[in-house]
């Protein structure tokens, strides 16, 4: 397998593509770890649900659930209204207790409107206040609690850290790859 560097002519939009996707998860990512003092943080995996993977998922000090689903058009956040993990998120039927959407400030106004009662809303501000550099995330609309989710077991934050583990071991691979081509 071919590993293109980012911004080469080979990777083409898809890489720079990448590149603006990978900043709002690890945007959101920030937010969870250091402004909601989430003790386990996790990228598009999921104990619970099975095939279902949210974006982001972190895990607070009581082992309750906060998840954040990335849209980067308006498009891609009307689509996710016709999926039927979407209707598991109306009824209070996935085990989160507060639910958001990460959004690029360009399209927040158009999006804000379209925001389901369960879901909050996150944009992505400045970098200046950052010692990563990434964008600041700022809340423009306070995500509902559910109180009927439930606490994770210790196995069940045992596997999401397991599977952690595993995703950081490829991507630390592919990055090693990367950087030999």
């Amino acid at each position: 397998m071919a590993v293109r560097k980012v911004g080469s002519r080979e990777g083409g939009r898809e890489a720079g593509r990448a590149v603006r996707d990978l900043a709002l998860e690890a945007a959101a990512v920030e937010w969870l770890r250091y402004e909601r003092q989430c003790l386990l943080v996790c990228l598009e995996r999921s104990p619970v649900w099975g095939d279902y993977r949210p974006d982001v998922f972190g895990v607070c000090r009581r082992r309750q659930t906060i998840e954040i689903e990335c849209k980067r058009t308006v498009a891609d956040f009307r689509a996710d209204a016709g999926k039927r993990i979407t209707s598991w998120r109306k009824t209070g039927a996935l085990n989160v207790r507060q639910f958001y959407y990460i959004v690029p400030p360009a399209i927040a106004d158009a999006v804000r409107p379209l925001l389901p009662d369960y879901a909050g809303l996150l944009t992505l501000g400045s970098t200046d206040a950052t010692f990563t550099r990434l964008p600041r995330v700022e809340v423009e609309h306070g995500a509902p609690v559910n109180r009927a989710a439930k606490r994770l077991t210790v196995l069940e934050m045992a596997r999401m850290a397991k599977h952690q583990t595993a995703t950081l071991h490829r991507l630390l691979t592919y990055i090693v790859k990367g950087e030999r081509t």
